[in-house]
């Protein structure tokens, strides 16, 4: 039994940081498909240079992206809205058009289609991951049990 526990015990340390990691994708997944229930098409008037700096082990870093500001009609209102979605270059020259995700309580809080895309690969990653977690704890939990019977029906002899 104490060797039980032990091997459980094992497997939730070592699984419990991908578990958390997956609940935490599968949450933000849930809180950008609930909020951004609307969409609308948008066409791209600027791009704002983000410089962001961070400092790591004694090592200064820094980032540099650009934002798309784009234009876009919701509800009768044309609203402009920067999305907060960078790359280290422009891939959205001025001009180009693109389907955006609204708020609806919000019209002016908006999400990239292409963003929300970029996070599937990841889902079915996570998916096929847990998956893979799952069968490896049944297998675990089967052979402890095999290996308690076996005990079991030795000492009967």
């Amino acid at each position: 039994m104490f060797k039980k526990i032990i091997t459980v015990i094992i497997c939730l340390v070592i699984l419990s940081p991908i578990i958390l990691f997956e609940a935490a994708t599968f949450i933000t997944s849930y809180f950008i498909n609930s909020t951004y229930t609307s969409s609308a098409e948008a066409v791209v008037v600027d791009n704002v240079k983000v410089v962001s700096e961070s400092k790591t082990n004694g090592k200064h870093h820094r980032y540099t992206g650009f934002n798309p500001v784009v234009e876009y009609e919701y509800n009768n209102t044309t609203y402009t809205s920067q999305l907060h979605y960078s790359d280290t270059e422009i891939t959205h020259p001025v001009g180009t058009k693109m389907t955006i995700q609204v708020n609806p309580d919000n019209p002016e809080d908006i999400n990239s289609t292409e963003a929300s895309n970029d996070l599937i690969p990841m889902r079915i990653g996570v998916g096929i991951f847990g998956l893979i977690e799952l069968t490896v704890m049944i297998i675990i939990i089967r052979s402890i049990n095999k290996a308690k019977s076996k005990s079991t029906n030795n000492n009967l002899y």
